[in-house]
């Protein structure tokens, strides 16, 4: 497995098929995708195969696992795109198990993927999408140094979007 970076307490990789049903439980685990598209085991289950394919086409990007340094765990999921039709430049996203919530887990990964992409000479904008009702992933674009940039209609519905240029 490939290493994308590390934080103080995290490291972001690529995910192997080992990690498969880690991924499928946090993303339909009924809390963390609240504010998530709302999909199968069998929709997920394809999204990480197809992700897996994209890494040897995409190298650098895609959806790559957050691991707890401490604990070895794999936490939640993230990732660094270019921005799906509808968006400018590249997009990130990202989940977390809930005892990972409102421990800084958020911004230090969010950062760090604001730091590995602005280190790719392709990328000058990085965005951002969440769900109105997402507040906490909103404070964590915020704290990170994204700019609310309006609203986009995008997956059906009216989201708010967040926007960071390369200085």
């Amino acid at each position: 497995m490939k290493s994308i970076f590390t934080t103080s307490r995290f490291i972001v990789r690529e995910y192997t098929e080992a990690d498969l049903p880690e991924f499928v439980n946090l993303l339909t685990e009924p809390e963390v995708c609240l504010f998530l598209p709302q999909h199968s085991n069998e929709k997920w289950e394809s999204i990480f195969m197809e992700n897996l394919e994209f890494y040897k086409t995409n190298p650098g990007f895609g959806r790559w696992g957050t691991v707890d340094l401490s604990t070895g765990k794999l936490i939640g999921n993230c990732m660094l795109m270019p921005a799906r039709e509808g968006l400018t430049g590249f997009e990130i996203g990202y989940a977390f198990e809930k005892p990972y919530w409102g421990t800084g887990a958020g911004t230090e990964i969010t950062k760090g993927l604001v730091d590995y992409g602005f280190n790719n000479p392709e990328i000058n904008l990085i965005c951002a999408i969440t769900v109105t009702a997402n507040v906490a992933s909103q404070k964590v674009l915020l704290k990170a140094g994204f700019h609310a940039s309006g609203t986009v209609q995008l997956l059906g519905a009216e989201l708010q979007l967040y926007t960071m240029k390369k200085l």
